[in-house]
Formats: C-alpha cells, sequence, structure tokens
C-alpha cells in the first residue's frame, strides 16, 4: 500500500529557484529516514513549476533524480476565473502574491508559465460553469499545453482528484 505524506515548510527566500534548493534540502533529508514513498508539495500561486520540476530531470543532471521521481506536475486551474486571469494586466504585486518587492511579472504570465509545465490540468469548480464556457476554458488549455491530461474538479467530490501519472 501506498503511504502518502504531505509536507509544509517555509521558504522565506523569494524566488522558485530558491525554493527549488530548500524543497531538495527537504527531501535529502525525508530520503536519509527511508520512510517516505510518496511526496506532494504545493506551490504558492506565483510560484515557477519549472526550476521544481527540473531539480528531478535525470536530463538536467539534478542530484535529485537519484533520491525522488517527479511522478505529476499538477496545476490546478479556477474554471470560473481562468479568463479573468488569463486576459488580466494585473501584476502579482498589485493582487498582493509577489514574491519579491521587485516582483513585476503578470498573473497571466505565471499562469501560462505553470500551466505550460504541467502534467495534468485541473479545472476547479467545473461545477459552477456552463458547459459552453467550461468548454471554452478546456479548449483553451488543451492549446496551450495538448499534452497534459486535463481533469475536473466539482466542490466536493474528492474521487474526481484520485488519479497516477500514468492515468
Amino acid at each position: 500500500a501506498d503511504r502518502a505524506s504531505g509536507l509544509a515548510f517555509a521558504c522565506d527566500r523569494g524566488s522558485s529557484s530558491a525554493l527549488a534548493e530548500a524543497l531538495a534540502g527537504e527531501i535529502r533529508r525525508l530520503s536519509a529516514m527511508g520512510s517516505v514513498q510518496r511526496l506532494i508539495v504545493e506551490l504558492r500561486a506565483a510560484d515557477a513549476l519549472s526550476p521544481i520540476a527540473a531539480a528531478f530531470s535525470a536530463d538536467s543532471g539534478a542530484e535529485l533524480a537519484d533520491l525522488a521521481e517527479l511522478e505529476a506536475a499538477v496545476v490546478v486551474v479556477d474554471g470560473q476565473r481562468f479568463f479573468d486571469d488569463y486576459l488580466s494586466k494585473d501584476t502579482l504585486a498589485a493582487r498582493g502574491l509577489a514574491l519579491e518587492p521587485s516582483e513585476r511579472r503578470r498573473v497571466a504570465q505565471v499562469l501560462a508559465e505553470q500551466i505550460g509545465a504541467a502534467d495534468t490540468l485541473v479545472v476547479s469548480w467545473a461545477d459552477r460553469a456552463t458547459s459552453g464556457e467550461l468548454g471554452f476554458v478546456e479548449d483553451t488549455l488543451r492549446h496551450m499545453n495538448p499534452s497534459a491530461s486535463l481533469r475536473r474538479h466539482s466542490l466536493g467530490d474528492i474521487r474526481s482528484l484520485q488519479w497516477r501519472a500514468a492515468a
């Protein structure tokens, strides 16, 4: 039977690269314990997924590739607000999401980067959108990342989030 563990720790450094380094240290520590089989890491809204995924890539020579396998990179997209966010000109700072005071990236830029790096895209609030709205969101996500699997999640339906990377 698989055992899953969640890891919550604070990284006071702002960048996603710094987060990847801090995460690497935690994974080394957990690997040395030998008791963790699966780890779920939740990133902040402004974090870039690519540096985290690169930390696990054997192709890049990353040391974590010998300790752990990145089974899936999952990005959850709000099915109701997707186009509000994707078409927004708001900066992360304007929404209180900036990782550093000098942060200049836009919400739409970060959203596009995260979607592009995902293995699995989960559309949340699927039960609150019309079928037409949901179809438009899903078509856009498929266009942005055709290789990602796409799943819907409705409020309270935990079964819709049970999967394996190969699913």
